[in-house]
C-alpha cells in the first residue's frame, strides 16, 4: 500500500508542470487576431482625427514621394461644400462680357442685385443662398437660403430673400466661358448677401 502511494505522489509530481503550463494556456486564450496587410482599394488611408484637412495619397505607404504636399488651398473660399463668395451692398458690382473665374461671380451678381430698402443705417444683415448652375449659365431651380443671421426679422428675411431672387432672375443666364461653364456645372455655389448699413 505504501508502495502505491509513493508512486501516485511521484506521478502528481511529474505530472504537475504539465498541468500548470496548460492551465496557464487555457488562462491567456487565444493570441490576438492581427489587421490583415490589405491592397490600398480595400484598405485607404483614414482621415486624421484632429479634423485636419485629408489629402488621399499625400501621406502613408502609397504616398507619391515626388508629390509636394501643400495643406493650403489655391482658393481661399474654395472648401469641400464649394465655392463661397461674399455680395456687399455698400460695395459696386463689375458687369464682365464673359466669367472666367469663380472670384468673378459674386462681383456680377452684385451688378443685378437691388439690395431692399427699410433697413436701419446701421444694422448688418447677412444671408447666405446656395445654388448651382448648368454649364450654359442658367440657375439650377431657386437658390436655397442655408442660413440668416439672428439680428434679422422674419419680414428682413424676406425682403431679403425676395431681392437674391429677382437679382438671380435678373442675371440668368451668367455669362460663362465654354471650359469654366463645364467645369462648374452642378457644382455648390454659397453666396452671401450681406446689408452692411453702408459701411
Amino acid at each position: 500500500m505504501s508502495v502505491l502511494r509513493i508512486l501516485l505522489a511521484l506521478g502528481a509530481l511529474v505530472g504537475a508542470p504539465q498541468a500548470g503550463l496548460a492551465q496557464e494556456t487555457r488562462d491567456l486564450g487565444l493570441p490576438p487576431a492581427q489587421t490583415p496587410n490589405l491592397p490600398p482599394a480595400q484598405n485607404p488611408n483614414l482621415p486624421p482625427p484632429t479634423g485636419q484637412r485629408y489629402l488621399p495619397g499625400a501621406s502613408g505607404p502609397f504616398a507619391d514621394p515626388d508629390r509636394p504636399v501643400s495643406l493650403r488651398s489655391s482658393r481661399p473660399n474654395a472648401g469641400a461644400d464649394g465655392y463661397r463668395g461674399d455680395v456687399f451692398a455698400s460695395r459696386s458690382g463689375v458687369r464682365v462680357d464673359r466669367i472666367d473665374d469663380l472670384a468673378q461671380i459674386a462681383p456680377f451678381l452684385r451688378g443685378c442685385w437691388s439690395p431692399p430698402a427699410g433697413f436701419r443705417q446701421r444694422s448688418r444683415i447677412d444671408m447666405t443662398v446656395r445654388f448651382s448652375l448648368t454649364r450654359n449659365g442658367d440657375f439650377v431651380g431657386a437658390p436655397r437660403l442655408v442660413y440668416a443671421n439672428a439680428r434679422a426679422s422674419k419680414a428682413q428675411r424676406r425682403a431679403l430673400l425676395d431681392s437674391v431672387n429677382a437679382a438671380v432672375r435678373a442675371c440668368a443666364p451668367l455669362p460663362l466661358s465654354n471650359s469654366f461653364g463645364a467645369a462648374i456645372a452642378g457644382r455648390p455655389l454659397s453666396i452671401r448677401f450681406v446689408v452692411d448699413g453702408g459701411r
